[in-house]
């Protein structure tokens, strides 16, 4: 079959032949009749760079040199023949070639024409007053381009010109005929093979080698997203997801069109579809309702809510296994649908993902949560998000100074409400570890005998005003289960400072903007797609909107600590309990616990620890006094206790000690100690104690 080009150039042969003047054929080997000047012009007017898209030219063109008041100048009129439109132009151009202006410029595409008819002029005016007469197809107007505009001097030329041109219209349209039911054939062929066959290496080659996508694309829409429908499938069933989606994007293209109208519902099925074998659960369900939206069946809306029903349950399944950023910021409804925003999710109240907790008496329809950044399943009310996490890091706070050896911590207001009852933090063995985590607890081994937490308010003459009390005993340690602990620089600072032992008072400012908050380039987005989904629900939107945005006012707090000297404080986290008699039911001899305690202090001497290789030994030794290991555990709690003497102990101490230095202890020296471990409220077993350890 001929192309349209091929068609055209025959036709202007059989109209016309160069005069070696005015017009030339361009037969795609030689520029007949035509001059290397006028060839210039021609380009620069039509803007050009290849000449062989002239079929055909009709160009005149006369020079003015110029005078004292003007500029030298060429006027050119011309007409042009391309392969798809006529175009008619009448320039002015400058010294260099350069269009100054254009008194004609008009262009005809040949699938727009309806007709041209020959105007003659009217009684004894010059042929150059007659005209070129354009209907348009389906247009009641007609356009007319003058003879003199383009200098037809001829009235042949005319003549000719308009018989070629109606010639050229009647080859377009049987061309187009022609060529569409090749087309409808081919496209027929594709179905057949891709529905019958499973040979979907040969639909593609067929589609390369029958089908020119992007002419397609220009000429016939409903055929082009036939084809493209049907190459994005084959892709797909042959794993080829990447080519496939690449196809698809490539056919979203005039959405707005009749044709898209009956194929989008298809393409993006289609679309979803892919991201569903994917495992993408949200993005298929955002192409499911979009193709249900373009569905005009009954039946098929129906088939299709189903596919997005089970890739919702799929999504919600896996909803909190997602990115943190893919799942930060949902929103309840009553019905599955997409918000189509990657900024927010919404959540069918009916079907909500697995283990995802939320407040008491929530959730609640068109209300939007963040989730907690550090507790997956915690998703908290966008109103209250900042004032709740503030929280939960100020009481994971309060918590880790404790560990670090804090003995008070004094809370100002800055900004924000008085100081509640949120700030209390309980160091039992079972206590949540802040908001909303009912799912982890604190294993670590703290008792409320080595943390005091005191309820106690200094007022200091304002109730913004508050100092927690503590009765620290053991070294700094870090505590497990923490979730602010491993993305805060500071803590990680303030805990190094702490085992060096070179900090005893520490200040901070703690605010509500530093807990994880949401920034207003983020707040923007989320307002936008929450409106998207109030749209067709029944609700006052502003009135909404207010509501869900209209956050709660910045908290910031001063925070002073003082902490326990580390001297102070036990080397180990072993529980201080009241002393037994270090007498008591033991098969071995005071001396055997004597020399077992000496070899404690000795590995002790260095560094303080005793290491792997120095409880090795420890143990042996241990084995050959014949020291049970519930003896020897609390033979060591003893000696460690007592770096953490009170002040009566150390006096009593003191005391003994300048008395055994002077020999044997008699009687009456006895009961001088006595007295005087009565006076300071010492108790006989703590005298023992003390007195085995000096």
């Amino acid at each position: 079959m001929a192309t349209i080009r091929q068609l055209i150039l025959e036709e202007i042969n059989n109209h016309f032949k160069s005069d070696g003047k005015t017009i030339f054929i361009n037969d795609g080997n030689s520029l007949n009749g035509i001059s290397t000047e006028s060839l210039y012009h021609l380009k620069n007017i039509y803007k050009r760079p290849n000449d062989n898209e002239f079929l055909l030219v009709h160009c005149n063109s006369s020079y003015d040199e110029g005078g004292f008041f003007s500029s030298e100048k060429t006027d050119v009129r011309s007409t042009v023949f391309f392969e798809d439109r006529i175009h008619f132009k009448s320039a002015e151009l400058n010294s260099n070639g350069q269009v100054r202006e254009c008194s004609l410029d008009e262009e005809f595409y040949w699938d727009q024409i309806e007709k041209v008819e020959f105007i003659k002029a009217k009684n004894d005016l010059p042929v150059y007053e007659s005209s070129l007469r354009f209907f348009k197809k389906n247009e009641s107007i007609y356009i007319d381009i003058d003879g003199f505009e383009l200098w037809y001097f001829l009235e042949s030329t005319f003549v000719k010109t308009a018989s070629l041109i109606n010639k050229i219209i009647e080859i377009h349209n049987n061309f187009q005929d022609d060529l569409a039911n090749d087309l409808e054939a081919i496209v027929d062929n594709l179905w057949t093979v891709y529905k019958n066959t499973e040979e979907y290496e040969t639909v593609l080659d067929l589609i390369k080698a029958e089908i020119d996508i992007n002419s397609l694309k220009e000429t016939d829409l409903d055929s082009y997203y036939q084809v493209m429908y049907i190459k994005s499938s084959c892709h797909y069933l042959l794993d080829q997801f990447e080519l496939a989606l690449q196809t698809i994007n490539e056919s979203i293209f005039k959405t707005e069109s009749d044709a898209f109208n009956i194929w989008g519902s298809q393409i993006f099925e289609l679309k979803a579809d892919i991201f569903n074998d994917c495992e993408n659960y949200g993005t298929a369900v955002k192409y499911y309702e979009i193709a249900i939206s373009y569905e005009e069946d009954i039946d098929a809306r129906r088939e299709t809510t189903k596919l997005l029903k089970s890739a919702y349950l799929q999504y919600m399944d896996s909803f909190l296994e997602l990115e943190y950023d893919e799942r930060k910021a949902i929103v309840i409804d009553n019905e599955i649908k997409s918000s189509f925003s990657d900024d927010l999710v919404v959540i069918d109240k009916s079907n909500l993902p697995n283990n995802i907790i939320f407040p008491l008496s929530h959730p609640k329809t068109q209300e939007v949560y963040i989730g907690h950044p550090y507790i997956k399943e915690s998703y908290i009310p966008f109103s209250t998000y900042e004032t709740a996490l503030f929280n939960d890091r100020f009481e994971e706070f309060s918590f880790f100074i404790q560990c670090l050896g804090a003995k008070s911590m004094t809370i100002k207001v800055i900004k924000g409400n008085d100081i509640s009852s949120s700030t209390n933090t309980s160091t039992n063995v079972d206590a949540n570890l802040g908001l909303g985590r009912s799912v982890i607890k604190n294993n670590i081994d703290v008792s409320t005998e080595n943390i005091s937490n005191s309820n106690k308010q200094n007022h200091s003459g304002t109730s913004r005003v508050r100092t927690q009390r503590y009765n620290p005993v053991k070294k700094p340690y870090i505590p497990e289960n923490l979730l602010w602990y491993p993305n805060e620089s500071s803590w990680h600072r303030l805990y190094q400072q702490r085992i060096n032992g070179n900090i005893l008072h520490h200040h901070d400012i703690m605010s509500s903007k530093s807990s994880y908050s949401i920034n207003e380039n983020e707040k923007s987005k989320l307002k936008v797609a929450f409106k998207n989904v109030l749209i067709d629900a029944k609700v006052e939107i502003n009135s909404l909107m207010d509501h869900t945005f209209s956050q709660s006012e910045t908290i910031e707090w001063e925070i002073e600590i003082e902490f326990e000297s580390i001297e102070n404080l036990l080397e180990n986290n072993i529980e201080s309990e009241p002393a037994k008699n270090i007498t008591d039911t033991s098969s071995t001899s005071n001396k055997d616990e004597e020399e077992y305690l000496e070899e404690i202090k000795f590995m002790l001497e260095d560094d303080g620890v005793i290491d792997d290789k120095e409880r090795a030994i420890l143990e042996r030794f241990r084995e050959r006094k014949g020291i049970s290991e519930e003896r020897a555990i609390e033979l060591e709690r003893i000696l460690l206790s007592s770096g953490n003497l009170s002040e009566e102990e150390k006096e009593y101490v003191s005391e003994f000690q300048e008395i055994l230095n002077d020999g044997e202890i008699t009687e009456k020296e006895r009961r001088i100690l006595s007295r005087m471990a009565s006076r300071l409220g010492i108790s006989d077993e703590r005298v023992r104690e003390l007195e085995k350890l000096n």
